[in-house]
């Protein structure tokens, strides 16, 4: 069963990752589709890492994502939207469910007192921050989704899930991949002159 579990979320995860790469390599209503799906596909993925997250009694992370679940549908309402745009009362939900996830997290542990649980603060605070930054179309999110998968491959290693080590060593790469081909878009949208109207 955990082989299952862990073949299951890495692949959608991993999906999700690579959608995003392919979100920021096309333009128009291609890289709309691309967004969609890497939405869609993190919400599907998203049931097997809270059995694994509940099984190892990884509660900060089991709290954050389940919270985190909001953002992904604020994601996936913003991608569908044709404006771009989410209602207002979604982006505030999204919010106050991170805060929440991460601030219950704490108050059950009363704290810090392992390495492990460290781990897990800092890979969740990349995946809230992240989350919530990406489902508004913010690239910045990028940076915390490394921060995220390079720190939850180390908690994953020393947990003895192999097969999603190698999931997070992907997602850095593609996560890596959408970063660099966003910042060059960005830049070659700078470099280009301001056409004179006179």
């Amino acid at each position: 069963m955990h082989i299952v579990l862990q073949v299951w979320g890495g692949l959608f995860y991993l999906l999700n990752k690579i959608f995003m790469s392919a979100t920021e390599r096309t333009v128009g209503e291609i890289s709309r589709k691309w967004r969609v799906r890497s939405w869609a596909i993190y919400l599907w993925g998203l049931p097997p890492w809270l059995v694994i997250f509940a099984q190892e009694r990884a509660w900060i992370v089991f709290c954050v994502e389940t919270a985190g679940a909001l953002s992904m549908v604020l994601g996936l309402v913003i991608a569908r939207s044709r404006t771009g745009k989410a209602p207002m009362w979604l982006n505030h939900v999204a919010l106050v469910g991170a805060v929440v996830g991460l601030a219950s997290s704490l108050y059950d542990f009363a704290g810090l007192t392992t390495l492990n649980q460290g781990i897990e603060l800092v890979s969740m605070a990349g995946f809230i921050v992240g989350t919530y930054l990406l489902a508004n179309k913010k690239p910045t999110g990028y940076l915390w989704y490394l921060l995220m998968n390079t720190t939850m491959g180390w908690l994953l290693a020393r947990q003895g899930y192999w097969l999603l080590v190698i999931q997070q060593i992907l997602s850095v790469a593609f996560i890596a991949d959408a970063w660099m081909v966003w910042r060059r878009k960005s830049q070659t949208f700078i470099a280009i002159p301001a056409v004179s109207s006179e």
